[in-house]
């Protein structure tokens, strides 16, 4: 009972913090910390500490990057938020003994990463509405979520000046 408790307490936590990211990009508030650094192995520390999460729920999650350092300026605060929330997401609609693939790669000049799975998919009709603050769809009534992580992640690759998109099929990933 006291780790359901604690469980939903930093839920909770999770949620109100999103939130208030999302308040601050909307409102210019934050100073954007750029660093330079191997994005590669920084993400891969990111998705370590996710693994456990996934085995827990009897799901493969790979890291395989195209190359092993990339370097390059980044905002390791916004970076983590966006693998944790894209990655916990995939986590969340994977049915047991699912995989997910994180790749990365250099495309030009721009940083590319995929997340991807072989989870439930999403309705063509919802794709538009996916990056919509508090938009859940009907997925999400298998899950608990609210609707907020998307939006975020959404705002913090297009305050690095990025931008992201999705690609998916009902019962396909």
């Amino acid at each position: 009972m006291g780790q359901t408790i604690t469980r939903h307490g930093n839920n909770l936590l999770t949620l109100i913090n999103q939130i208030l990211d999302l308040s601050k990009l909307k409102s210019k508030q934050n100073t954007l910390e750029y660093h330079n650094g191997n994005i590669v192995g920084y993400i891969h520390t990111i998705v370590e500490g996710m693994r456990e999460l996934a085995r827990r729920k009897g799901l493969l999650l790979l890291f395989s990057p195209e190359k092993q350092s990339i370097m390059m300026d980044f905002i390791p605060d916004h970076i983590t938020k966006i693998v944790t929330n894209l990655i916990s997401n995939a986590i969340k609609f994977t049915p047991e003994e699912g995989h997910i693939f994180v790749t990365a790669d250099i495309e030009g000049d721009k940083f590319k990463m995929i997340v991807a799975d072989n989870g439930h998919g999403i309705d063509i009709n919802e794709l538009p509405h996916i990056f919509d603050a508090f938009y859940q769809g009907r997925n999400s009534k298998l899950e608990t979520g609210s609707g907020v992580g998307l939006s975020l992640v959404k705002q913090l690759v297009e305050t690095m000046s990025g931008n992201i998109e999705i690609r998916s099929a009902e019962e396909a990933g």
